[in-house]
């Protein structure tokens, strides 16, 4: 076989390669434009409905690109609609385990209470949302945003927050198979938030940086939020607080410990907490007119019965104190310091 014939079979292997894989691409895009008109008939059944202007898939050869143009999502039986200007989907033609979502620019929601319409408004810098899909399953959600404005009715200014990292495995859930296994795992770190209306001023206007990592044991089921709380608490649910830290101002907070809820549906607590500068706290909360003078004066004199003091002369730290909710009242050591109410589902 001279060269030019070896040339040949090469060109026409390609060709046949680059056809086959440009047909599947069309095929496939042909078919995510079938399933998203099936999953609009699907939220109908459930009570929503999505809809959008305009739909278009691109980014060949290397990936799956669904645009949605103004896409909106209205939740039937709650008078909840949420919308905004561009919703894209990305995943790659050889694993469509993972899904890219990216939201664009600002989100609205509109909630409607009889003539009362609220209105709420996020604005995003950047952000970018990871599912990770097995079975057609959902089981990891990733989310990563930057440069967020929230604004509500209820606040002059907006609450803005520079960097929100959050990640979810719910994995569990389907593989449940007793209270020794995690149902899910989460982590979320929250950095520079502003508070909005100065409120809490007297401690800053930022709240440095919040971390929660936690574990869920426990079954959760198909249902309503309440029916699924209830069913989760009687199989014995409980959250595993592995690290919560958070610093505002002179306030540093760092606890572990379980959660839990009582057959009132009353928060149960033994945490294990250390805390600096609880003292400009309370003087934080009298400026603000929070707690009464009272109330705070014999609340900084029982934590300082409990603190102790550093050695470099710094602030008195409250350190592996217990934090416990029993029978719905809140202790932070042997001080009863309020109560805590069942929660309500509407």
């Amino acid at each position: 076989m001279n060269v030019l014939s070896i040339l040949t079979a090469i060109f026409i292997s390609i060709s046949i390669v680059l056809l086959g894989y440009t047909s599947y691409w069309y095929i496939a895009a042909e078919k995510i434009k079938n399933q998203v008109t099936e999953l609009q008939q699907k939220q109908i059944l459930e009570n929503r409905e999505f809809i959008y202007t305009k739909m278009t898939i691109k980014g060949f050869p290397l990936k799956f690109e669904t645009v949605f143009e103004n896409p909106k999502l209205k939740i039937l039986n709650s008078d909840l609609e949420i919308n905004t200007n561009k919703l894209i989907f990305s995943l790659r033609p050889w694993d469509y385990s993972t899904i890219t979502i990216t939201p664009k620019n600002r989100t609205s929601a509109l909630l409607t209470k009889g003539e009362v319409k609220e209105n709420y408004s996020a604005l995003l810098g950047s952000g970018i949302i990871k599912i990770r899909l097995e079975n057609g399953l959902f089981k990891i959600f990733d989310v990563t945003i930057s440069n967020l404005e929230l604004s509500s009715p209820f606040s002059q200014e907006a609450i803005t927050l520079s960097q929100l990292s959050a990640y979810v495995d719910v994995s569990g859930i389907e593989d449940y198979s007793g209270l020794e296994n995690k149902t899910v795992k989460s982590y979320l770190n929250i950095e520079n938030v502003g508070i909005p209306d100065n409120f809490g001023i007297e401690m800053g206007r930022y709240v440095e940086y919040f971390q929660l990592s936690a574990s869920i044991f426990g079954k959760i089921s198909n249902g309503n939020i309440k029916n699924i709380t209830q069913n989760w608490r009687d199989s014995g649910g409980t959250i595993e607080i592995d690290d919560l830290q958070g610093r505002w101002g002179p306030l540093e907070l760092n606890a572990n410990g379980t959660l839990a809820l009582d057959s009132k549906m009353r928060p149960l607590a033994s945490l294990t907490s250390s805390v600096v500068g609880y003292g400009d706290m309370i003087d934080a909360l009298i400026m603000s007119n929070a707690i009464p003078f009272g109330d705070a004066f014999l609340a900084k004199v029982a934590f300082n019965m409990l603190a102790e003091e550093e050695k470099d002369g710094g602030p008195r730290v409250l350190r592996n104190v217990p934090l416990t909710i029993q029978d719905g009242l809140l202790s932070v050591g042997p001080m009863e310091v309020g109560e805590i109410k069942p929660l309500h589902f509407y």
